[in-house]
């Protein structure tokens, strides 16, 4: 799979996942989810452009996670998307 389209898939499932979390009223849940997630449209963007690369973004993405403690979300997200392809 394009590497792109592995970012693209990881911000469908973070919106879906926020979807789940607003119908539950987890309003913590879908901040945290959407702040985490909110860069990934520039990224691929920079990406597209060639500034920057897939690992640039998933390294970023790794810390960006250690921080957040969004470790376990994104291992899932990435799990499903290799099985779903």
């Amino acid at each position: 799979m394009k590497n792109e389209f592995i970012l693209i898939r990881l911000v469908a499932r973070g919106l879906l996942d926020i979807r789940i979390a607003a119908g539950s009223g987890n309003m913590t849940a879908c901040y945290v989810l959407s702040d985490f997630i909110h860069t990934l449209p520039y990224s691929i963007e920079r990406i597209s452009k060639g500034e920057i690369n897939y690992q640039d973004v998933m390294d970023d993405l790794s810390e960006r996670a250690k921080i957040k403690k969004m470790e376990s979300w994104l291992a899932n997200a990435l799990s499903d998307i290799n099985t779903s392809v």
